[in-house]
């Protein structure tokens, strides 16, 4: 993966050494492809509710937002973390509120190829030995059974369309639990933590960043006591 390369050429450039990797998401892919890479180079890691198995969300999901803003209906606005501005330059260039075919989007397309390869070629290998990996658990199905809920009060999209988001929920969160915990083997020194309350989001980080801060902090404190 080109992408792991250029995050070693860019933490060379700033003389970050060494990296204490932190991936969300799609981030995770990368940083899960730099340990593959460069190991020896990877002194902790935080995982926060990577996606190791791509579980995509049937595409009708969209339908039950009618007019709505994900962000407006999953509750985001009403417990940011973060400042205003912060929040609008992260909507903008991840896409958050985009219809299908948007940055969002063109990031799960990114996920798909190579990514099992990269899930067998990590299997069994515990790469970090026992230097710190913390794995943050979201439960991303949370901010999709609102947009569900939502779409059944207001009757958007079709009987259908909401039967199979319904049905898509019903393993998803058991699943993605699962595939993330796999992560823990990478390491002989790994802790999950699954978020609650206003954290049981995906999107944690611009909720309580803090929070989220104490965790890579964790991780930190541990390698350089490991050093």
């Amino acid at each position: 993966m080109n992408i792991a390369a250029d995050l070693r050429a860019l933490l060379e450039a700033a003389k970050i050494d060494p990296p204490y990797l932190v991936g969300h998401f799609y981030g995770g892919v990368i940083v899960r492809q730099f340990l593959a890479d460069y190991a020896d180079n990877v002194f902790g890691m935080v995982l926060v509710d990577p996606m190791p198995v791509v579980n995509r969300f049937p595409a009708v999901w969209t339908k039950l937002l009618g007019d709505a803003e994900y962000a407006d209906v999953v509750g985001l606005h009403d417990n940011l973390g973060i400042t205003e501005e912060e929040y609008r330059t992260i909507e903008y260039e991840s896409g958050l509120n985009e219809a299908p075919g948007g940055i969002a989007e063109k990031e799960l397309e990114l996920m798909v190829p190579g990514n099992q390869q990269l899930n067998d070629n990590l299997q069994g290998n515990q790469l970090l030995r026992s230097r710190r990996l913390c794995v943050i658990f979201c439960d991303e199905s949370n901010d999709f059974r609102k947009v569900y809920n939502y779409g059944v009060k207001h009757r958007h999209g079709t009987p259908e369309e909401r039967e199979v988001v319904r049905k898509h929920l019903e393993d998803m969160s058991a699943e993605d639990k699962t595939a993330q915990r796999s992560q823990l083997d990478l390491s002989s020194n790994a802790q999950s933590i699954k978020t609650d309350g206003s954290r049981a989001t995906h999107n944690v980080h611009m909720v309580d960043l803090e929070w989220v801060a104490q965790q890579i902090l964790w991780v930190y404190d541990g390698s350089l006591a490991e050093r």
